[in-house]
C-alpha cells in the first residue's frame, strides 16, 4: 500500500548526501499526507 513511501525513505536513508533536504522534507509530507487520506 505504502510501499512507494517506504522505498522514499528507503532511498533518503541510504544517501543522505545525495538527496538535498527540502526534496527530502516534500516526500515525507506526501507520504504522510497519503497515510492520513487512507485511514480517513
Amino acid at each position: 500500500m505504502i510501499d512507494g513511501c517506504w522505498t522514499a525513505k528507503s532511498t533518503i536513508d541510504s544517501a543522505p548526501c545525495v538527496i538535498d533536504l527540502p526534496a527530502a522534507t516534500t516526500i515525507v509530507a506526501e507520504c504522510g499526507r497519503q497515510i492520513s487520506n487512507r485511514k480517513g
